[in-house]
């Protein structure tokens, strides 16, 4: 059976490079390749802020200890990672839009190509609109539209 994406850019994707057969192609979404030199940044530091904000007393309904446990282990996981080649297709998909938490802490100065997101092997790159959270939610259907249209390109679909 022909897996045509991996929309993932973690370590745990690594585990679908170990599979026969490999993903038609790689999709990666606004992901921020955090290295030691970064990890630190005011602004990507605040991102994980941004859920029990918006979400206010329900914060606590919704998610439990196990939940916050699964999320420390994740960033654990993912600290001080190097994504290797992956040997498919990739597409990195990025917001037009600074993440607020860049806007407001420090980490993005107008004309700033450094803040985008960026990946380390070569890639196919796409610019949607919005910002990092909301490429996803209020964009989600032109983020689609273009992962599709990549997809189609490769002769490939999603689903």
């Amino acid at each position: 059976m022909e897996r045509p994406w991996a929309p993932s850019s973690s370590p745990p994707s690594a585990a679908a490079w170990t599979l026969s057969p490999p993903p038609t192609g790689l999709i990666i979404v606004d992901a921020h390749h955090v290295t030691p030199d970064r990890e630190d940044e005011p602004w990507l530091l605040a991102m994980p802020a941004r859920v029990p904000l918006q979400m206010g007393g329900q914060f606590d309904a919704v998610v439990d200890d196990m939940s916050m446990a699964a999320l420390g282990a994740y960033t654990r996981m993912a600290r001080g990672w190097r994504p290797e080649p992956v040997g498919v297709p990739t597409l990195l998909v990025r917001a037009t839009e600074p993440a607020p938490q860049m806007r407001f802490r420090g980490g993005y100065r107008a004309g700033d190509e450094e803040r985008r997101t960026s990946w380390l092997e070569p890639y196919d790159t796409v610019d949607v609109p919005g910002e990092h959270w909301t490429v996803n939610e209020d964009h989600a259907h032109t983020t689609a539209g273009a992962i599709q249209t990549w997809l189609s390109a490769l002769g490939a679909t999603a689903g």
